[in-house]
């Protein structure tokens, strides 16, 4: 069964992914935010939120706050989709 993640998005709009719940979380949300190795930035996945982070400045550039989180029966899709 594979998870559908509603967030707000640091602009106000909600969005949505679907996370295949047998793989990690943190390698399908770096695919969902577009974070490459050498791009500078890293994900802090946390239980109520998603942080893209700066690396080398250690700061929080983008939060994403988890509305719902529910299992699906959609297909695995890392990218955002309009709620």
């Amino acid at each position: 069964m594979n998870v559908k993640v509603t967030v707000k998005t640091p602009h106000g709009t909600t969005r949505y992914c679907v996370l295949d719940a047998e793989k990690n979380a943190e390698e399908q949300w770096k695919t969902v935010l577009a974070v490459t190795p050498g791009g500078g930035f890293s994900v802090d996945v946390r239980e109520n939120e998603i942080r893209l982070v700066d690396y080398f400045a250690g700061e929080t550039r983008a939060t994403f706050e988890i509305l719902k989180k529910e299992e699906t029966d959609l297909p695995v899709s890392l990218s955002w989709a309009e709620e």
